[in-house]
Order: structure tokens, then sequence, then C-alpha cells
């Protein structure tokens, strides 16, 4: 077994344990995310960088619910995560890991394709 397999494995099994450990090390070093989005170069809403303080009241905001499904974060095993336009960087909402593969696929120009084939308007 690998060392990636017995971490899911041990994730899996533990999985309390480790979101509170994720939860700790996040607290001991919030500038970490910080840094994470602006090197994505992701904004907020007024322009300004994605900071911890704007995913907060987002997600009070969406209480918690991923904005496309509507799932509960409770319901689903990782964080919401920051949604965003790649192109123009603006934030559009907190998703669900499944949400956020469905928009980057949606967005990819082979479906772009798919829908030019339905007669389906590509904006």
């Amino acid at each position: 077994m690998s060392t990636k397999e017995a971490s899911r494995r041990f994730r899996a099994k533990n999985l309390e344990f480790c979101r509170k450990r994720d939860r700790e090390a996040y607290h001991r070093n919030p500038n970490y995310k910080n840094h994470h989005w602006a090197k994505h170069g992701v904004k907020a809403a007024d322009g300004s960088p994605f900071t911890t303080v704007v995913y907060d009241r987002e997600y009070q905001i969406q209480q918690g619910c991923c904005k496309i499904c509507g799932k509960h974060q409770s319901a689903i095993n990782k964080s919401l995560v920051v949604e965003h336009s790649h192109i123009t960087g603006f934030f559009r909402g907190l998703v669900c890991q499944g949400c956020n593969i469905k928009v980057g696929a949606v967005e990819s120009k082979e479906f772009r394709h798919v829908l030019s084939y339905l007669n389906l308007e590509v904006h």
C-alpha cells in the first residue's frame, strides 16, 4: 500500500480527528490561505484580495452550504472551496469540490463544443 493510500485510509477512519487537527493548523497560520488565494489571483466582489475574513463572512451568508447544490459542509468530506473565475479572478461563491469540478468542466473549451453541438447558448 502506498503512503498516499495509507493516508487516505487513516483520514477516512479518523475523519473528526483529522478535521480538528486541520482546523488547529489553519488557526495557527491563518495567512496560509490568504497567500494561496493571492497566488491564484482570487479577488473579493469589491476587487480587494480574497481573505479568510471574506471566506468566513460568505460562509455565514451561505449558512455553510454549497452555493450550487445546497449540501451543507457537514455532509461532505472536505471544506467548501472558493469558486472563482479563472479569467477575471472574481470570487463567485463557496462550493463543494464536486460542484467545483463540474464548473471547471463546464467552463472548459471542450464543454463549449458540446453546448454548440447541442445548439445551446454559449456565454
